[in-house]
């Protein structure tokens, strides 16, 4: 059930904020939301004294892995946070798998297919050089860690920007409709949107992975908000019990610091966007590939690091052929508790 093309957000919940922000538990069926507070096997720890607490910047790359009862592996979520625990911000910025890739001796193909050729590490060796900052972490999802995830917290809110008929492209399932607006899906439901990227038919969208895009972003940021709802004494217990849905170079007890960092202050900021996606037919290979663009990933991430105009460095990208579907960037407010 895995389509190699359509992407996996997979990741794209997959933890939410450093590492494993949040889970699940697969399941197919439909399942009725969570109340009230969860409960979790292991005792609330303390928070770490204010000298503890972890500074600086980490930037974590989030691999959606589409690989599906033995197809070859892709990563067609790539979602890069950039973590900055001193000011209490998240930028998510997505990043195209459709980009051009020099693959060495003049071979070149899609982005995601490094996850393939050389592994995750490798894959984000390879999303460094595009993006134009050192990458040191990585989490990778599968679909079956993203349903467990979403099963635990009862359902996932989404707001959908469009009506989408999503087909499998094995055929062995049947077809999943949603409608725009604001509703719950279950842990299926999740999966299928995540992959969902060709099925908008007849709603005149020139490039349907931006839409997909958006969708996973604005779902992993609803999976940091569940995370937080109760508090940051939950966040260890909460991460133990996802560790076997995800794979990450992240020790864990970063990932719990770094996470009730985050939450010292009772918010924090995640601010949402994407790398250059413009693209067309490549003459090399004969594949619709994203035109690699050096200057224009400088400019995002000169605007992300120093604290510049993120909206005035994405004012290139063609989003007017959206209809106000979707929007350039994002800003929520994660509270906690």
């Amino acid at each position: 059930m895995m389509n190699r093309n359509k992407a996996v957000l997979a990741v794209l919940m997959v933890c939410c904020l450093m590492a494993a922000m949040a889970l699940v538990a697969c399941s197919s069926q439909s399942v009725s939301r969570s109340t009230a507070s969860e409960s979790f096997a292991s005792s609330p720890t303390a928070e770490p004294s204010v000298d503890a607490m972890p500074t600086g910047v980490r930037y974590i790359l989030v691999v959606g892995n589409d690989s599906w009862e033995g197809q070859p592996e892709h990563a067609d979520m790539m979602c890069l946070l950039r973590v900055d625990l001193d000011n209490k911000i998240i930028h998510e910025i997505s990043v195209p798998r459709d980009t051009k890739y020099d693959f060495g001796g003049g071979s070149f193909n899609k982005l995601n297919q490094m996850l393939t050729h050389g592994g995750v590490e490798a894959q984000t060796k390879a999303v460094s050089e595009v993006v134009g900052v050192p990458i040191d972490y990585y989490v990778m999802i599968k679909f079956d860690g993203l349903m467990n995830i979403v099963e635990h917290y009862g359902g996932l809110e989404v707001d959908l920007p469009y009506n989408i008929t999503y087909s499998f492209y094995t055929n062995d399932y049947d077809d999943e409709t949603f409608e725009a607006g604001d509703q719950i899906l279950t842990p299926w439901r999740v999966m299928a949107i995540s992959r969902a990227r060709t099925g908008y038919g007849d709603q005149d969208i020139p490039n349907q992975e931006v839409v997909r895009q958006y969708i996973d972003r604005q779902m992993l940021t609803t999976l940091m908000q569940y995370a937080y709802q109760n508090g940051t004494d939950q966040i260890e217990p909460l991460f133990k019990l996802f560790q076997g849905d995800i794979q990450t170079n992240i020790p864990f007890d970063e990932q719990v610091a770094w996470a009730k960092t985050l939450g010292s202050n009772g918010s924090f900021e995640v601010i949402g966007t994407t790398g250059p996606f413009e693209g067309d037919i490549d003459p090399d290979t004969g594949l619709w590939l994203v035109t690699p663009d050096p200057n224009g990933w400088a400019n995002l991430m000169n605007a992300v690091e120093n604290g510049g105009d993120i909206q005035a460095a994405i004012d290139t990208y063609d989003y007017s052929s959206f209809a106000d579907g979707i929007s350039g960037m994002t800003s929520t407010t994660i509270t906690v508790g």
